[in-house]
């Protein structure tokens, strides 16, 4: 065996050194268009699954934060005029499109509430847990649902504190649905609509019955460089049928 090795391998070299010049350059030729394609093969398969790797290893389906305000305003209304601590808490899609979170505010600063009975002003800690979810339709094009729950001073003022109620004369628990539409990526359209709960919209009619309202908000939000404008509008209620 070790003989017939020998010889195999006296052979290949004998016929790799005898090779003239021109065979030699051949049989390289050959050899390395035949492996090209399999060099560029691989290699690209690999690159692709290092990116798919470094996606995978992108991806985070939870994240939080959290940060200090001075004031807290939602909408072009101040909800605390004083100093708060907000954080959140969401889930998001791998492929971006969903996303359901928890937002949470409290303030450091009371405010004066009015006690229905006594009609005097007690001082109440700002509270506030909302829930969204929201959905991307496209890159431009997102919807969002959102259930705003303020607890502050509801029981300052003498009511029970009922935390999924969303009856009308309570008005501290509302939903709203918002939509929004990228113009450019750094100008977006931004519409929102109360659908329900007690945001205190509703008018109350000649029969004692209390019919809802309809409260819109539109804002623009552009970024030009590291400065963001939004146009925050007071506008005035809209009402509609219910």
């Amino acid at each position: 065996m070790k003989q017939m090795l020998s010889i195999l391998q006296t052979r290949i070299g004998f016929t790799l050194k005898n090779s003239n010049h021109k065979k030699l350059e051949q049989f390289n030729r050959a050899s390395f268009m035949l492996a090209l394609p399999l060099i560029l093969f691989f290699g690209i398969n690999f690159g692709l699954a290092q990116d798919d790797n470094k996606d995978k290893d992108r991806y985070k389906p939870f994240n939080t934060g959290g940060h200090l305000k001075n004031m807290h305003i939602w909408h072009g209304f101040v909800v605390h005029p004083g100093a708060m601590f907000a954080t959140h808490l969401e889930y998001n899609s791998k492929n971006e499109k969903f996303t359901l979170g928890v937002w949470g505010g409290a303030g450091f600063t009371t405010t004066d509430v009015i006690h229905k009975d006594s009609g005097q002003n007690v001082r109440a800690n700002y509270k506030e847990v909302s829930i969204y979810a929201l959905y991307r339709l496209s890159d431009r094009f997102f919807a969002e649902a959102v259930s705003h729950n303020n607890y502050t001073g509801v029981e300052e003022r003498g009511d029970k504190l009922n935390y999924w109620s969303y009856d009308k004369t309570q008005g501290y628990n509302f939903v709203d649905i918002n939509f929004g539409y990228n113009v450019t990526p750094n100008t977006l359209l931004y519409l929102a609509t109360i659908i329900g709960g007690g945001s205190g919209d509703y008018e109350i009619q000649p029969d004692g019955s209390l019919k809802n309202s309809w409260t819109h908000y539109f804002e623009v939000k552009a970024r030009c460089g590291k400065l963001t404008i939004t146009n925050y509008p007071y506008l005035p209620v809209v009402h509609g049928p219910s």
